[in-house]
């Protein structure tokens, strides 16, 4: 068997195990697999020095391993998920699992424009766990999205994040990267959940299968927290290496 399927099938046998007993993850994951056998799969494993999610931090400030793994149709249907350790109040082992699944389509323009759905569970703390839908437009070197959520965090509260990236390559094998996003959700009765933007900046390095990214991290209001971080880590400098096969 090949080296690349080996690693595959041993990335999904772990996911599989942590995530039995999930949901939606779970269902979009499978998705994936029943489509490697027609389309184009890739993964990543990664170490990040600070997992920050919409600028607020989900590991304490700590680093912790993540997986990705995606499919990509011809037709232009793609799925995969994404899984984190995640360290909340109280509870330093857990994980957060992440599905996706998408539609996507180019113009000639060299515009495209992809609409989809994302799956967000927390292991332990299934209470918030949420759903998204999403829809975005992109070209070579710039993208953005738009989330809503009628139950953000499993808040009862309604949710929209819009976001900007750019990507540029220069040199060889480097890339600059940028983002910017806007988080607009009322407060709610233990927590500071609001309207604020993020941003990053940062830069990138390829090497063969190997990716290494410095990026600084900011948000706008260091008092938002999400329920149960209560480490917001409003500015935090963000290393991370991925190796892609």
């Amino acid at each position: 068997m090949h080296r690349n399927q080996l690693i595959l099938r041993n990335l999904w046998r772990r996911l599989t195990n942590i995530a039995r007993g999930s949901r939606i993850p779970l269902a979009i994951l499978l998705l994936f697999a029943c489509g490697a056998a027609w389309g184009q799969t890739s993964g990543s494993v990664s170490v990040v020095s600070n997992y920050l999610f919409r600028g607020i931090s989900l590991s304490e400030g700590n680093p912790v391993p993540q997986v990705n793994l995606s499919y990509d149709s011809p037709a232009g249907w793609y799925a995969g998920g994404f899984a984190s350790r995640i360290a909340l109040a109280g509870n330093p082992g857990t994980a957060q699992l992440v599905g996706y699944a998408g539609y996507s389509r180019r113009w000639l323009n060299g515009l495209s424009w992809e609409t989809g759905a994302t799956a967000t569970q927390y292991l332990q703390n299934t209470a918030e766990d949420y759903m998204e839908v999403f829809a975005g437009l992109g070209s070579e070197h710039f993208s953005g999205r738009v989330y809503a959520s009628p139950n953000y965090l499993g808040q009862n509260v309604r949710s929209l994040y819009a976001e900007l990236n750019a990507d540029y390559p220069f040199l060889e094998r480097f890339h600059l990267l940028a983002h910017v996003g806007y988080l607009r959700v009322p407060p709610v009765s233990f927590a500071t959940v609001s309207t604020r933007f993020d941003s990053r900046v940062g830069i990138s390095a390829g090497l063969r299968d190997w990716n290494f990214q410095l990026s600084w991290v900011a948000i706008e209001r260091s008092s938002a927290t999400y329920p149960y971080y209560t480490a917001p880590n409003p500015h935090a400098a963000v290393l991370s290496v991925s190796y892609s096969f």
